[in-house]
């Protein structure tokens, strides 16, 4: 009995770790660069799944701005480009400007420049993505542990 309290009690006294990734010498940056990042999927209100990608590069030189990048399904879903993306949340609405990148491009990916709107962000669970694709636009909830993860790779030094 001791033996398993002791047990649960350490997993529960574990330190809290970082939520994002941290990525090494990643293969499309040069040599000392570190990736930041946070990935998950989401999926919108037709059932559609959503890569959701927030990154950023960091070297001696500096970092790079903080993007989110959004994939849909080929063939499903083509973005307008270029067109800015909308965050909204219960009372805020932002503006996230597309970056012109190699990957943005692509028809179903759009990369949008957070550097500057990420950390004004809620936590809470009222964030919406409000995607432009070229037929129409689809909304991504974000949940608020989400958010944190993209505040958390903002704020990454490498």
């Amino acid at each position: 009995m001791f033996v398993s309290l002791l047990l649960i009690t350490c997993l529960f006294a574990q330190p809290a770790l970082a939520t994002y990734d941290v990525v090494a010498n990643h293969p499309d940056e040069p040599t000392g660069s570190i990736l930041f990042r946070s990935k998950q999927s989401l999926r919108d209100r037709s059932g559609n799944s959503w890569q959701v990608v927030v990154f950023r590069y960091g070297s001696a030189a500096g970092l790079t701005p903080v993007t989110l990048r959004l994939v849909g399904f080929p063939g499903i879903v083509t973005f307008r480009h270029p067109q800015d993306l909308t965050l909204l949340s219960d009372s805020q609405t932002w503006q996230a400007a597309e970056r012109d990148t190699p990957q943005a491009k692509v028809p179903n990916v759009g990369e949008y420049d957070l550097t500057e709107i990420v950390q004004q962000l809620p936590l809470a669970n009222s964030l919406r993505l409000q995607v432009p694709l070229s037929d129409r636009s689809v909304i991504l909830r974000v949940p608020g542990f989400v958010v944190q993860e993209w505040q958390q790779v903002a704020r990454a030094e490498p």
